[in-house]
């Protein structure tokens, strides 16, 4: 019989043996999480560049003014 506290998926990290093996996944989540980061950013100045002659629609814009129309006014 499969135990129900294994089929969960949040792992307390004060369970981990040996103690150290959750301090040394903090290394591959953060370079995970910068990757992902730069990713973005990197793909963001390439696709902005002036040479693209990227146009702003219309459409584009009334969407954005509707989006921040919702949004609550302490923001």
């Amino acid at each position: 019989m499969v135990d129900a506290y294994r089929d969960t998926f949040l792992v307390n990290p004060g369970s981990i043996d040996p103690w150290w093996l959750a301090i040394l996944a903090i290394l591959p989540a953060l370079l995970a999480t910068i990757l992902v980061f730069l990713d973005q950013q990197i793909t963001a100045v390439i696709v902005n560049r002036k040479e693209h002659k990227l146009k702003v629609s219309q459409r584009q814009l009334i969407d954005v003014n509707q989006t921040l129309e919702r949004l609550p006014a302490g923001l």
